[in-house]
């Protein structure tokens, strides 16, 4: 064999043999691409804009859900939030504390496993996560029977509001800064990279199959650069007459709650459908 040809077989072999090494990685680390978890010491002080109650919730296994409940007097319900990749209850708390305050419904919030107070690993794959996830809906429906149920998901968490909603049942769903998959905004960020690798499934396209009739709104600014605005118009235009879309103009991923635009549309969401 002449030396050109076998450099060239030798080079393709390499490229071949980098290539599998790469797609490898992201299947298996990909835990690392996709969560953002940051840990808290179990005696960390949490301090709120609202009052607050901090518990956890005990799993199979030995592992705890660390979830906060902030109660704003005569809540008439209830919204379970489901928080980005990011980050623990520290900084979400902040979050849930303005929204029980502004809606003035009742917000549990919980950190999900390998995050804050949470114990365990990361959740492997999509069916573990929405699992942990519909053990806390559980826990919610049980300790308040009597009250209807918001599913509102944040950035990553809009995947399992979707979820849990369609299994578990809701008086509505609120998705802000949503994608329509994971598998579509995989596309887009690494177009090159097979979907096939990909171990988390969380679809919000799914609303589509909403037999409930449950009323959904959808937010997103629109220089959101995360997750980008046409995910959620996308999303919208898929559901029809099944959602409602709030854009916010000149919002990024992280600032919707500085926008009146933001708290007018989602408080008059809430009052139009009763809650």
């Amino acid at each position: 064999m002449r030396k050109p040809a076998r450099l060239l077989i030798v080079a393709f072999l390499s490229a071949a043999s980098f290539a599998a090494a790469a797609l490898a990685y992201l299947y298996f680390m990909q835990e690392r691409l996709v969560f953002f978890p940051e840990p808290l010491a179990q005696d960390a002080p949490l301090a709120f804009g609202a009052p607050h109650t901090e518990l956890f919730l005990d799993l199979e296994g030995g592992k705890k859900l660390h979830y906060l409940i902030f109660s704003p007097p005569e809540a008439p319900a209830i919204i379970v939030y489901f928080h980005g990749n990011g980050g623990n209850l520290a900084r979400w708390g902040e979050v849930a504390a303005e929204l029980a305050v502004k809606s003035h419904h009742e917000v549990w919030i919980f950190d999900y496993p390998g995050y804050g107070k949470s114990t365990g690993p990361l959740p492997p794959d999509s069916d573990e996560l929405i699992q942990v996830s519909r053990e806390f809906v559980k826990h919610v429906k049980k300790s308040r029977p009597n009250y209807p149920i918001v599913m509102f998901g944040r950035s990553l968490g809009t995947g399992l509001a979707t979820k849990l909603a369609l299994t578990e049942g809701a008086a509505a769903v609120v998705l802000e800064s949503p994608y329509t998959s994971l598998k579509d905004l995989a596309r887009e960020i690494y177009p090159l990279v097979p979907t096939a690798l990909l171990r988390y499934h969380l679809d919000n396209t799914e609303l589509a199959e909403n037999k409930r009739k449950m009323p959904i709104l959808i937010v997103h600014g629109t220089e959101d650069t995360v997750i980008p605005h046409h995910h959620g118009e996308n999303l919208f235009k898929m559901l029809k007459t099944k959602a409602a879309f709030l854009s916010v103009s000149g919002a990024t991923h992280d600032n919707l709650n500085e926008s009146d635009r933001y708290w007018r549309g989602l408080t008059d969401f809430l009052s139009a459908i009763g809650l």
